[in-house]
């Protein structure tokens, strides 16, 4: 998959929601995910890493991520799911 940089508004958004959602917790992110998405992954593994959920979270601007990790974290925080054809 493709890693792209995040529009600044989008990501704002995800920071806000991230914090009013699970407290900014990525313990608590990572457990929502993994329920909702595990099955879809093919694998026992968390859906997306603590490791790049901080880094995604902690940097002081958009950072690139894997188009399939934005859909996840998009699909949580935002409540948007992209459908695919």
């Amino acid at each position: 998959m493709t890693a792209i940089i995040i529009a600044q508004k989008i990501w704002e958004k995800l920071k806000q929601a991230y914090i009013e959602k699970f407290g900014g917790s990525p313990k608590l992110l990572i457990t929502e995910l993994n329920n909702l998405y595990q099955d879809k992954t093919n694998s026992n593994k968390d859906v997306i890493s603590d490791k790049t959920i901080r880094n995604f979270f902690n940097s002081s601007e958009p950072i690139k991520m894997q188009e399939k990790n934005l859909n996840f974290l998009c699909g949580v925080l935002l409540e948007c799911v992209r459908k695919v054809n």
